[in-house]
């Protein structure tokens, strides 16, 4: 279990990793995902109905409107379901180059290039229907306001996020794990990594990432919005000077990082903090689900 997951909720995106050996006991929120999928999969549904609404409500006013190719889960999203806690950490770390790289290859905005060819009294008037006026809305809100099914399973996704974080905050503290995290902070510096708190592996790798990638995007972040379009409508990380190579030897940081946290986690902090995890998220489960 990763201190992200731990601290941030943030397997409340992508779903719980599958039951097995290495994970005995089942998370009083495994049958939820199992029932709803988990929140990556509903945004991504979401925003796939609303751009195809949004093209049919600006043809009905005799516009046409490319739907934006809405963003694909990552493999590593979908390998959580698949795979051990383990096996998911040698194959992709902490998921944050990966990441980085998913995105690089996202799509841009068909109707950027569509709209430059307009005039621009055609150009007011698309925006007009496409974004609305202090008179009426615009398709964009008409569309949003449709998907309300996919909007509250969001808004459930939300609140387990933010109820975990807060009881996992409060699990943390507890004075019976400042001893096994202290141990673990050592194993880390033992295996080379200068680590002070939960937390701090990733936020190397993150800094990593930050810095290969820099310059591109400080040169993309010049062009004008026509150029910039054109420039990236292959994936970003086809764009002349995108760090390919060096994304890859931070990932390679990044696996083998992961997994001595890992190793460190289950050595020294797993048998005392596993159970208040577990303990957390069905107080978290049983508070979201009274509210609702």
């Amino acid at each position: 279990m990763t201190w992200r997951a731990l601290v941030l909720g943030a397997l409340f995106l992508v779903g719980c990793s599958s039951i097995t050996d290495e994970q005995p006991t089942a998370s009083p929120l495994d049958q939820f995902y199992a029932d709803y999928g988990s929140q990556a999969e509903a945004i991504a549904a979401m925003r796939t109905e609303v751009q195809d609404n949004i093209a049919g409500c600006m043809a009905t006013h005799g516009f046409v409107y490319i739907p934006i190719a809405t963003s694909q889960l990552l493999p590593q999203d979908t390998d959580r379901n698949e795979l051990t806690e383990r096996e998911w950490a040698q194959e992709y770390g902490y998921g944050i180059v990966s990441s980085a790289e998913g995105f690089a290859d996202g799509r841009p905005d068909p109707n950027v290039k569509h709209m430059s060819a307009m005039t621009n009294a055609e150009r007011v008037r698309y925006l007009e229907q496409l974004e609305g006026t202090t008179q009426a809305e615009g398709c964009q809100a008409i569309s949003l306001g449709q998907a309300t099914n996919a909007t509250d399973l969001i808004t459930t996704f939300d609140a387990l996020a933010r109820a975990q974080s807060d009881a996992m905050s409060e699990v943390m503290a507890r004075p019976e794990l400042v001893a096994p995290l202290a141990d673990w902070a050592s194993c880390m510096r033992s295996k080379g990594y200068e680590v002070n708190e939960p937390g701090d592996p990733e936020r190397f790798i993150e800094a990593a990432a930050r810095e290969v990638t820099a310059p591109v995007t400080a040169w993309l972040a010049t062009l004008d919005q026509i150029t910039y379009v054109e420039t990236i409508e292959g994936g970003i990380s086809n764009v002349a000077g995108y760090p390919s190579d060096e994304l890859a030897a931070v990932r390679e940081i990044e696996i083998e990082t992961a997994i001595a946290d890992l190793d460190c986690y289950d050595q020294h902090v797993a048998e005392i903090l596993d159970p208040l995890r577990l303990e957390a998220e069905q107080s978290t489960f049983d508070s979201v689900a009274d509210d609702g």
